[in-house]
C-alpha cells in the first residue's frame, strides 16, 4: 500500500494526527509541493483536502478528537509554513513554476484546500486550520454544561455559520 492510499483512506482523526506526524515537505524543481515518506509522495494540498474532508464528515467531532484535530492543523500548518520557506528559497525557476501552478489552479479550481485551510475567513468563515477552537452547539453544551445562548449572556462569543449551515461558536476564554 502506498502512502497516499494509506493518508486518503484513513478516517480517524487520532490515526491521521500519528500518520501526519511523519510527513515531511519538499518541494520539486519544478514547484510541485509534496510530503514525502520513503520513496512514497502526495501533494501537500491533499493531505489539507483529506483532512478539511473529515471534518466536513464529522463536523460534531468529540473532545476526545480535539487535541488530535489541534495537532493535526498544527502539523498541516507547519508543513505548509516550511513548503513556503522553501519556495522562498529556491531558484528563479522553481518560484515561477510554483506561481503558475498556483495560477493554474486558480483559474481552472482544480485544487483550493490551500485556501480553504488558511484565509476563508476574509468571507466569514472559520478557516479550517482554526476549526478546533470553536464548537458546534452540541459540542459546546457537552463542554461547558450550557448552550451558547446561554453563556453569551455571560460573555461574547463569537458566531459563524459556514457554508455546511452548521453554526460554530468560538469558545469563552476560561482563566
Amino acid at each position: 500500500m502506498t502512502m497516499q492510499k494509506s493518508v486518503l483512506e484513513i478516517s480517524s482523526f487520532k490515526e491521521l494526527s500519528a500518520t501526519i506526524q511523519q510527513l515531511e515537505p519538499k518541494l520539486s524543481f519544478f514547484g510541485w509541493r509534496y510530503v514525502a515518506e520513503h520513496n512514497e509522495v502526495l501533494a501537500i494540498d491533499a493531505v489539507a483536502a483529506h483532512m478539511i474532508k473529515l471534518l466536513e464528515q464529522n463536523p460534531h467531532f468529540t473532545e476526545n478528537d480535539r487535541p488530535y484535530v489541534k495537532a493535526i492543523s498544527e502539523h498541516i500548518n507547519r508543513i505548509y509554513k516550511i513548503s513556503d520557506n522553501q519556495v522562498k528559497n529556491s531558484n528563479f525557476f522553481t518560484r515561477i513554476s510554483v506561481w503558475l501552478r498556483n495560477v493554474i489552479s486558480e483559474i481552472f479550481g482544480s485544487c483550493r484546500a490551500r485556501w480553504w485551510w488558511k484565509d476563508c475567513e476574509v468571507i466569514n468563515q472559520i478557516p479550517y486550520c482554526q476549526v478546533f477552537e470553536y464548537y458546534t452547539a452540541h459540542q459546546f453544551q457537552e463542554k461547558f454544561k450550557c448552550t451558547p445562548e446561554q453563556a453569551k449572556k455571560r460573555c461574547p462569543l463569537t458566531k459563524y455559520e459556514g457554508e455546511d449551515s452548521i453554526i460554530r461558536w468560538k469558545a469563552p476564554i476560561l482563566v
